[in-house]
């Protein structure tokens, strides 16, 4: 096939995409985008490139202004043209930083068209793509990652925080997910480790982490981590967290620091200040589920089973699926010594979770 020849074809298909584009349809537009993909890299695997037609061919398309992303007149027609042919060439040099910008744009709606559809191999081979291409993309790394959590692959998110890392040095943001990503892989140590060193880095309006976001994390993994465990230090960070009041738009989080310090204090049998905190945690979020059971359990425990049982019921109305609830009202049920109504709540929760020990033993302690 002549050179000239591949160019029409190429040009044809292109055109053939664009039509799609313009349906509006994203799964026959992720076809469309893909089949023109296929064809570059077939035809560019030809013959080797750097002739001057096809360098003159790619730069008509690319050095226009960048359209919007999703502008259907243009979409396959800059980066995706560009990166396939570049890909084979490696030369990068041969091009506008303009151009690396735009396909890296490109690149990166592949990405979330890919993830958007359930492919996330896709999406993480083109996330990585951006990162190659515009290693400065915190956004691309962080996508990255998301993909590689999807797949269940962790310990290739650890990878690449490492590597944005070396990119992005002392960046508050890829370090606090870095750190959240070692919880996730159970290694502790170094994820208290890396939220430390996160509080001593800055953080941007783009990818905001306020301190009271680590210090939770940090009271987390001293209230929670056995080997680590330190409950005195772990409620100095949920205080640190609350007095400096620092979440921006984490009000989840906020909430679930309250709810924290409330089952610390439970368990030093400090009733007055667990109900409190449970009481905030509900102010900030008014759906928290567990700060509900939570103070329903203090409830049982001070006697106050209506209380309890009325906030059961309003944890029921707000999360049905959930057992928590059902097995607490139970346990409810039998301190006020009625077991058939103790045992109907736990038919109920055992409905939600069949293979649940703890629900089958308290089932079998009901007369």
């Amino acid at each position: 096939m002549t050179l000239r020849l591949r160019m029409v074809l190429l040009m044809i298909l292109t055109l053939a995409s664009v039509l799609v584009l313009q349906s509006g349809n994203p799964v026959a537009l992720f076809s469309a985008n893909k089949l023109v993909v296929e064809a570059i890299s077939n035809l560019s695997s030809e013959h080797t490139l750097g002739h001057p037609f096809e360098l003159d061919f790619i730069r008509a398309y690319m050095d226009v202004s960048p359209p919007p992303i999703f502008d259907g007149n243009h979409y396959l027609s800059t980066s995706t043209i560009f990166w396939n042919f570049m890909h084979n060439t490696g030369r990068v040099s041969e091009f506008s930083d303009g151009a690396v910008i735009q396909a890296s744009q490109v690149a990166l709606q592949y990405g979330h068209l890919s993830r958007i559809l359930g492919d996330s191999s896709e999406a993480a081979y083109w996330y990585n793509i951006v990162c190659q291409l515009d290693p400065n993309s915190i956004e691309a790394w962080y996508r990255l990652s998301l993909s590689f959590y999807d797949l269940g692959d962790v310990s290739s998110v650890i990878d690449t925080y490492i590597q944005a890392l070396t990119v992005h040095k002392d960046n508050r943001f890829i370090s606090f997910q870095l750190a959240n990503a070692y919880s996730v892989e159970q290694r502790y140590t170094d994820a208290l480790t890396t939220y430390e060193s996160a509080t001593k880095q800055s953080t941007n309006i783009d990818h905001y982490i306020g301190d009271s976001v680590i210090f939770f994390e940090i009271g987390r993994l001293y209230h929670h981590v056995p080997d680590l465990q330190d409950l005195a230090s772990a409620l100095a960070m949920y205080d640190l967290a609350v007095k400096l009041d620092d979440y921006g738009d984490s009000l989840d989080i906020k909430a679930n620091t309250h709810f924290e310090r409330g089952q610390l204090y439970d368990s030093r049998n400090e009733w007055e200040e667990a109900l409190s905190e449970y009481e905030v945690a509900l102010q900030i979020s008014p759906t928290h589920y567990w700060s509900r059971v939570g103070k329903a359990l203090v409830l049982n425990k001070i006697g106050d089973y209506e209380g309890a049982l009325r906030l059961l019921e309003e944890a029921m109305l707000l999360f049905p699926d959930r057992p928590g609830a059902f097995i607490v009202m139970g346990d409810t049920y039998l301190l006020m010594d009625q077991p058939v109504l103790a045992k109907g709540a736990y038919h109920s929760a055992l409905h939600l979770e069949p293979n649940n020990e703890s629900i089958l033993k308290r089932l079998d302690t009901v007369k």
